[in-house]
């Protein structure tokens, strides 16, 4: 059978419905004949009240709160849930996918799943599904993400972005409409718009002052965040400076209104008498300053107020994305449970932007986007990164090595690098940061084009890396809730960034940047002299305050401003107490010679000619990363300051960091070594490196040194202020750990609780696989927490040896044996279907189950089933289901005994089918519903965070009927749209409408409810279980409802069966003889018998039932396809 036919009749139109089925109206004792005909129904077939059962709250998978301070965190990860798989990627199993990914113990996956648009709407890619449902199924927190640019191929760029253009109403300021998506684009001064070249596109750079620009973003956060993300990565900080100053008609009129908002004194100051009329492109072509004229543009008040206010745009935009979301998530906003990140991008560090600073006050974690490297060490990276989140929020990284976009100097992609993998991740901690783990790369790299999967392309974790994993896991506690402990801070200065950046001018680009070498040059020095440092960043008063990082000067013994032009008032007021209070102050180049606003100053005088100021001879960034020269002034400065080296190795590979915790208190001390060779992926070992660390506020009496190699135990010397321990040996990367005593490093306490939880969850594996309960997903995870456990306690990790294993015994109290599924083919169904065996491909997708095909049925038949299917039998071609009074009432008490009724249809279905579904309130409409051309025919989830429509992003309904009448404890998955065109078909041509064919907007297409102990299921479009190419999401959708519906009814049934057996384990006489689940009582659900009843709307239900169902809340995982969609 044609999914396109129409149902209307066919061979057999002389024949209608009711007429088919006259003939057996009285078997079942309904009169069909006083019936009205559905085909007259129009409009008026539907129901379309929602309001008294949408909750169905028991079963929601709730969306996973995004994490305050995640330690561990995967990315990407596309290639490896795409099928069939693509670019030398080989297929893997759900269930591998879940021990492989789990086994990195994350606390959130960021799938960088950058949402695009194509046909109207957002595309979704199935591997973007299969990642959405593996965050919900396991409760970890998601990431989503939009790209700021907007792409316009040379087609109808329009048309691509059709349903945000429909959803707002764009317009110019003069108030003519926005038509198309280059109208939304900043323009340089000659009028051609931004643009950004990436890697497989070339996408525009919208105005920030443009109202589309947040309106996309907003319109993707809104839907995936509603869908089951936690996160929202807004993926661009810099594209709005790339090239620099705006002069769109958007920016112009945004800066007209702002000189309006001005005193009259500011804008006389400005020369500007009429702003509503003013010109900025004709005041920088009068005043000589265009980008062709070579002048110095920044001496002029005006370009520079325009420059400053674009800024304050830039930050505007990200403080209403900040307030949208609120406005949209008010509650999971308020809790935190979403996340708000953008990228910092700072790529090789050649154009850091002013915006990364000023931004960071709007989003809840500084990420950064760049490409480490074993050499040039990047350090200074994240340690700007964490003075921009005013060192309270959390930094994370990212950065994909690939050839298709960067320069691999010496790598070759084409082999493996474990330990070069292992070093990126251990220089951001070891620096207090967070450094993605790259599962795979971006979706488009081929595996040997990229250096930095860890996951190979057949799917296994190199065992290098899985125990570097481990390592970082287990000693969580001494890389987590840390403070940095440093004497002396770097500057870097927002206002002197700010006025020495301007792309169209070609100030400040790339390589050609003295005060950014500068910068670098001192970070450099410090840390081939292994002298700890922090960075503080200087704000601006009309960009971002600074007032926490200059009450932190006093926690340094001196200061170093590298080469600043400007200073703002507070920061020189600030450095003059710090100097007066016993600080030091050095500063390459001249001392600082303008303002906030550039204006020139001559009162600086007080600080850099005090007697603890330092200006230096030689500007550090002519050392930039070459290597050897570790002596010189700032050295010899900052010792004059007594700050020194916490080593007396001459050695620029060696670097220190120095952080300190409380609760205990400890000092851990990070040693990183940067000798590497790329040819081999080798470093070289240095040997018996030794320290002399600040003494803490505690008496030093432990100290351990812990590599991913293992731990050893220092001997400790202390000298006046100094505390001296010797690192035998280090490879990459390792920390040694000072405490006060040895109760500081383990809690031994911990241990014996452990072991025994450890002791526990082994015999429950065991007891498990003898009761045959392996099915569901969760019997996976369970293995994998048990490993997990195990790996801690051989660490001395107890805390996270027990939770884990307590962990492992509550996903085992979830498994269950394989579900039984029915598939009725007893009433006429062979007449619907073209293949002799239609169903023959959902049992071999989804082989784990057992399917049983019925020809007919008894109560016997269905005792022994979990859920039965029912398809459809099309009238259109005779069929008929002339359903008897004892299958009927066999069904009902099927259902009320805790079994699942899946009943499906399609346009055209047999109106006999009421006779089932209105004994538990349903009725099916019957009539095809058919979209006009151009509309598109998928429908959203009504509830997406519902566990049967989980990670569904969309279902087809083309020619599928809807379900007309409903019980009102009843939860509507999904529906035709509201304002959709779409209408019942009655009379031919299939997509033309006449007056007498009425609308289907609105219209139930997939419902569900509770009934007794079981539910019924009702889905208008039975092609789907067919397993067609055509249809999206498919496995999907089946998957759910095989592996929810079943996992509930079998927990329902195994409810019932314990509520029927004795206190000395026999069962009574009620007791179902088929059962044979002798499963101990002790670590199962509580008893009906002991728990009185549950229920919510659309969802009632015994005591064993919710339990189940409480598990699938709490993210277990039901056994699913191994060919995810």
């Amino acid at each position: 059978m044609s999914d396109e036919t129409d149902g209307t009749g066919g061979d057999c139109s002389e024949f209608s419905r009711r007429t088919m089925l006259g003939g057996i109206a009285g078997t079942v004792g309904v009169p069909f004949w006083l019936e009205f005909e559905r085909d007259s129904l129009g409009t008026t077939g539907v129901r379309r009240d929602q309001t008294s059962g949408d909750s169905d709250e028991g079963l929601r998978a709730p969306i996973p709160p995004a994490p305050d301070d995640p330690f561990l965190i995967t990315q990407y990860g596309d290639q490896y849930f795409t099928v069939p798989s693509v670019n030398g990627w080989v297929p893997v199993s759900h269930r591998e996918r879940l021990r492989t990914i789990q086994r990195f113990h994350p606390d959130t996956v960021d799938w960088d799943s950058v949402m695009s648009f194509d046909e109207g709407d957002i595309r979704t890619y199935k591997s973007q599904n299969a990642q959405l449902a593996f965050s919900l199924e396991t409760g970890l927190p998601g990431t989503v993400a939009r790209n700021v640019t907007i792409n316009i191929p040379n087609d109808d760029a329009a048309e691509k972005y059709q349903a945000v253009f429909d959803a707002y109403d764009w317009r110019f300021p003069d108030g003519t409409p926005v038509e198309h998506p280059k109208g939304l684009l900043a323009e340089q001064f000659d009028g051609t718009p931004h643009s950004i070249e990436y890697t497989f596109e070339t996408n525009g750079v919208p105005s920030v002052f443009a109202p589309g620009a947040a309106d996309i973003l907003m319109y993707v956060a809104r839907k995936k965040l509603s869908a089951g993300y936690s996160s929202f990565w807004i993926d661009g900080i810099g594209p709005f400076r790339v090239h620099g100053l705006d002069f769109s008609v958007w920016a112009r009129d945004a800066f007209r209104t702002h000189l309006e908002s001005l005193s009259a004194d500011h804008r006389q100051e400005l020369g500007i008498d009429d702003p509503a009329s003013f010109d900025i492109r004709g005041h920088l072509r009068d005043e000589g300053l265009t980008p062709t004229d070579g002048s110095d543009p920044f001496e002029d008040p005006v370009f520079r107020e325009y420059l400053l206010h674009q800024h304050q745009g830039i930050k505007e935009f990200f403080s209403t994305c900040r307030e949208r979301l609120h406005e949209l998530f008010p509650e999971r906003m308020d809790a935190g449970d979403i996340k708000l990140t953008g990228n910092h991008y700072m790529g090789y560090f050649g154009h850091p932007q002013a915006a990364n600073v000023y931004v960071s006050d709007y989003l809840d974690f500084v990420h950064l986007e760049h490409f480490p490297r074993v050499d040039p060490p990047i350090d200074y990276h994240y340690k700007l990164a964490r003075a921009i989140g005013r060192f309270s929020k959390p930094t994370t990284a990212k950065g994909t090595l690939a050839s298709q976009r960067a320069k691999l100097d010496g790598f070759d992609p084409e082999e493996q690098y474990p330990n070069f993998k292992r070093f990126q991740i251990a220089e951001s901690y070891a620096m207090g940061a967070r450094m993605k783990i790259p599962l795979t790369s971006g979706a488009a790299y081929r595996d040997e084009h990229t250096l930095t999967n860890w996951i190979r392309a057949d799917g296994t974790v190199p065992e290098r890396l899985q125990s570097f994993v481990d390592f970082l896991w287990t000693h969580e506690r001494f890389l987590d809730d840390i403070d940095s402990d440093t004497r002396v801070a770097v500057v870097w200065s927002l206002p002197t960034v700010l006025w020495n950046h301007e792309p169209q001018w070609d100030v400040g680009q790339q390589g050609d940047s003295p005060r950014l070498e500068s910068f670098v040059g001192t970070t450099t020095l410090l840390r081939e002299a292994q002298i700890p440092y922090d960075v503080l960043v200087f704000g601006h008063p009309r960009l971002w305050d600074d007032g926490d990082q200059l009450e932190r000067l006093r926690e340094y013994d001196a200061v170093v401003l590298p080469n600043l032009d400007s200073v703002t008032d507070a920061q020189l007021t600030a450095l003059e107490t710090y100097l007066d209070d016993g600080g030091h102050v050095v500063t390459s180049g001249t001392p600082p010679s303008r303002d906030a606003m550039y204006e020139p100053r001559d009162d600086t005088a007080t600080v850099f000619e005090h007697d603890r100021a330092t200006v230096l001879s030689d500007d550090p960034g002519s050392v930039k990363n070459q290597r050897g020269k570790t002596t010189g002034e700032l050295r010899d400065t900052l010792e004059s300051a007594d700050v020194q080296s916490v080593t007396d190795v001459d050695d620029q590979t060696l670097s220190v960091s120095r952080h300190v915790q409380s609760d205990p208190d400890r000092v851990v001390v990070h040693v990183l070594n940067y000798e590497y060779t790329v040819e081999t992926d080798t470093f070289d070992t240095k040997t018996d490196v030794s320290l002399s660390i600040p003494k803490p506020d505690f008496t030093v009496e432990a100290a351990r040194y812990y590599s991913p190699t293992g731990s050893t135990d220092l001997s400790v010397t202390v000298d006046r202020q100094k505390v001296g321990v010797t690192v035998p040996e280090l490879t990459d990367w390792g920390f040694v750990v000072l405490v006060p005593s040895a109760d500081a490093l383990v809690n031994a306490d911990a241990e014996a609780n452990a072991r025994e939880q450890i002791a526990t969850v082994k015999n429950e594996l065991a007891t498990t696989k003898d009761e045959v309960r392996e099915f569901a997903d969760a019997f996976v995870s369970a293995e994998v927490y048990h490993d997990a456990a195990e790996t801690a306690l051989e660490a001395n990790a107890y805390g996270k040896a027990f939770d884990a294993a307590q962990t492992a015994s509550e996903k085992l109290s979830e498994a269950h044996r394989p579900p039984v599924v029915g598939i009725d083919m007893s009433h006429t169904q062979e007449l619907t279907f073209d293949d002799d065996d239609p169903f023959a491909p959902l049992r071999d997708t989804f082989s784990q189950y057992d399917f049983r095909m019925l020809d007919s049925w008894s109560e016997s038949e269905l005792d022994e089933l979990d859920i039965l299917v029912v398809p459809p039998a099309l009238a259109f071609r005779r069929a008929q289901f002339l359903f008897l009074e004892e299958e009927v009432e066999a069904a009902e008490s099927f259902v009320e005994d805790g079994g699942s009724l899946l009943v499906l249809a399609r346009g055209g279905v047999d109106d006999g089918i009421d006779v089932l579904t209105e004994t538990f309130g349903f009725r099916f409409q019957g009539r095809p519903v058919v979209f006009p051309e151009g509309e598109r025919r998928q429908v959203e989830p009504t509830h997406p965070d519902h566990l049967l429509t989980r990670g569904v992003s969309e279902i087809t309904f083309q020619l599928g009927t809807p379900i007309a009448e409903r019980p009102a404890e009843s939860t509507v998955l999904a529906s035709i749209p509201e304002d959709s065109d779409a209408w019942f078909h009655q009379e031919r041509p299939l997509q033309s409408r006449s007056d007498a064919e009425g609308s289907a907007a609105g219209s139930d297409m997939y419902v569900t409810a509770s009934h007794g102990d079981g539910r019924v299921t009702l889905f208008g479009m039975h092609s789907y279980h067919l397993l067609p190419d055509w249809l999206r999401n498919v496995e999907k959708v089946v998957s759910n409802q095989l592996s929810v519906l079943g996992s509930e009814a079998v927990r329902a049934k195994r409810s019932s069966q314990e509520a029927t057996t004795t206190p000395n384990g026999t069962q009574s006489s009620t007791a179902d003889p088929s059962q044979t689940d002798t499963t101990d009582s002790a670590t199962q659900p509580a008893t009906a018998n002991s728990e009185s009843a549950t229920s919510t709307p659309g969802f009632s239900f015994t005591s064993g039932a919710l339990t189940g169902v409480t598990a699938l809340l709490t993210g277990w995982l039901w056994h699913r396809s191994d060919d995810d969609d």
